[in-house]
């Protein structure tokens, strides 16, 4: 049972998806096949992540509406906020102006069902919050292993740091 050296320059997905072939080059013992094995992995990895899925930009931009704040309408802010209804969330997507989910099928805009579906995959899902009426939120901790895993970190995380109900 191997544990190989995974270089620090992959993230915790890339690092998953090489760690086999680490590994049998560290079986090997040969300084240059793992040194080159380690070269390629990072290499490559660095060349998928420059092309965008749909589910990584719209992780993206989730994160952009949890850390940014809303300029245009700042009662709309969800910077400060532990959890956003569905509904919000969609809404927020669709109207900023720099994210193009509006148009996204054949002129139709992003639907909450359509999100809900996209961040399944990584385990996140939306929650009841009574004290909303009984609406579907999504919490930003829900998130957090996510961005972690699949983005880039942020620049600043100054507005993460203070959080609010």
């Amino acid at each position: 049972n191997c544990v190989p050296e995974v270089p620090s320059e992959l993230d915790d997905r890339a690092a998953n998806k090489w760690e086999s072939l680490l590994a049998i080059a560290t079986v090997s013992a040969d300084p240059v096949l793992i040194s080159d094995a380690k070269k390629a992995a990072i290499e490559l990895s660095r060349q998928v992540e420059e092309v965008p899925t749909f589910d990584s930009e719209l992780l993206f931009d989730i994160r952009r509406i949890f850390t940014e704040p809303n300029l245009q309408d700042p009662r709309k802010s969800y910077e400060n906020r532990i959890y956003v209804k569905a509904q919000e969330l969609v809404e927020a997507l669709n109207s900023h102006p720099d994210m193009d989910w509006k148009n996204l099928n054949r002129g139709k805009a992003l639907s909450a069902k359509t999100v809900a579906r996209h961040l399944k995959p990584f385990g996140i899902s939306s929650r009841m919050v009574s004290k909303e009426g009984n609406c579907k939120c999504y919490f930003r901790e829900d998130f957090t292993d996510a961005f972690n895993r699949y983005l880039p970190p942020l620049e600043s995380t100054a507005s993460e740091e203070k959080v609010e109900a």
